[in-house]
């Protein structure tokens, strides 16, 4: 576990190493303002507004994710430097871990100073003000989707050399419990029953309910099984192109 703390470290430096990280960053807290005041009407119950800002900040962070990991394998592998990383002391699951967990944490850096810059004036400006409880609960639903996102996209580059074709196949993925779940929720022909299924893949209503301030176990334990999988099947990915 050691060596993947080091790649943890060096991917975390990555990050922020070119102007494409900074510009990420910036990008992703101009557009989480623009989305924010688009709706901002002071005197609204804090509920519907802390509901409102998760889910905006979750449909960024669909587009955002992609960007920040299609280049953790793909560029490893285009650069012909897996050849040293896997000839290397380290285990793949280490590098996988490492690999997942600098890009989780300068993602979680991005969206917990975008989230704490609008949670003031929610706080300021809403009706029913309430306490820290349900900003801390809206900000752990994003770092857990976060970390969901991050293993999808990580799983999307090991499978390819092109960072955008990993972007693509990262939103796409990540598009399918959100979007499209969304949209099958939402539908006014899917039945209750499957409706209800449908509820608790959707991740779109899971950050909902955590931005109005519920904090439910089921989703959290979801999440992190998410985020296991996708792993694993990075893992798989990697594996794979090992043998290949």
């Amino acid at each position: 576990m050691r060596q993947g703390l080091v790649i943890a470290q060096r991917e975390w430096a990555a990050q922020f190493r070119t102007p494409i990280g900074w510009c990420l960053m910036a990008a992703f807290g101009a557009m989480s303002a623009y989305l924010f005041f688009q709706m901002f009407e002071p005197g609204r119950p804090v509920a519907q507004m802390f509901s409102y800002t998760t889910t905006r900040l979750m449909q960024l962070m669909i587009f955002l994710v992609p960007a920040v990991t299609m280049r953790l394998m793909s560029e490893e592998y285009r650069g012909g430097t897996i050849e040293s990383l896997l000839t290397a002391p380290v285990r793949d699951s280490e590098v996988i871990i490492g690999k997942w967990l600098g890009a989780f944490a300068a993602l979680g850096l991005m969206i917990a100073l975008a989230y704490l810059a609008l949670a003031p004036l929610v706080l300021g400006f809403a009706n029913q003000p309430t306490g820290p409880g349900q900003v801390l609960s809206g900000l752990i639903g994003l770092l857990l989707l976060g970390a969901v996102f991050t293993a999808i996209g990580l799983f999307a580059s090991t499978l390819t050399q092109n960072q955008i074709i990993a972007w693509l196949l990262g939103v796409v993925l990540i598009a399918l419990p959100t979007f499209v779940a969304d949209y099958l929720y939402n539908a006014p022909w899917m039945s209750n029953q499957i409706r209800g299924v449908i509820g608790y893949i959707d991740l779109t209503q899971t950050v909902s309910r955590f931005g109005r301030g519920w904090f439910e176990p089921a989703a959290l334990i979801y999440c992190v099984s998410l985020t296991a999988l996708f792993l694993f099947l990075s893992k798989a990915g990697l594996g794979g192109w090992r043998q290949g």
